[in-house]
C-alpha cells in the first residue's frame, strides 16, 4: 500500500486513535457503567480489577465480585470476565475483556499488530466497498 504522505505513516483515509498507545496496554480506568476502558495487558487489567476488590476465582459467583482467566486461541491471548462492585450504586456490573499476556506478546508487538490489521483491512475495503467485515 503506497504511502502517500512521508510524515504520516498511514494511508490517505485511514486514521488511528490519537491515544491506542495509552489506550492498548496502560490501565485506562473504567466507563461509566463501570466495565473496565482499553487495558489489553494482562498484567495491567488484573490489577485493575484487583484495585477494585475483584479476586480471581475459579469460577464466578452470582453476585460476587471476581474475575476469570481463561485463555484462547492464539497462544498469549486471554479472555478475563469480571464482576464488579459499584459502590455508588449497590450494584455489579459485569464484563468481557479480551488481553495479550506481556510475557508472549509485548505491548509494542500488540500496537504493531493491531495497525498493521487496520491498514490490511482498510486496504481490503478499499478494493472492494461493497465486502463487509465478518465481525
Amino acid at each position: 500500500m503506497a504511502l502517500d504522505r512521508p510524515d504520516r505513516p498511514y494511508p490517505t483515509g485511514l486514521a488511528y486513535r490519537s491515544d491506542l498507545p495509552q489506550q492498548l496496554a496502560p490501565p485506562d480506568g473504567f466507563t461509566p457503567n463501570g466495565t473496565l476502558h482499553g487495558t489489553h495487558n494482562l498484567d495491567h487489567a488484573t490489577a485493575a480489577l484487583e484495585l477494585r476488590r475483584a479476586h480471581e476465582v475459579p469460577v464466578l459467583e452470582k453476585g460476587k465480585p471476581g474475575y476469570t482467566v481463561t485463555p484462547t486461541d492464539p497462544d498469549g491471548i486471554w479472555d478475563i470476565c469480571y464482576q464488579l462492585h459499584d459502590s455508588a450504586t449497590g450494584k455489579i456490573s459485569r464484563g468481557v475483556k479480551t488481553v495479550y499476556d506481556p510475557a508472549v506478546h509485548s505491548d509494542k508487538s500488540m500496537l504493531q499488530t493491531a495497525q498493521k490489521t487496520g491498514q490490511n483491512t482498510f486496504g481490503q475495503y478499499k478494493a472492494d466497498p461493497s465486502k463487509k467485515s465478518s465481525r
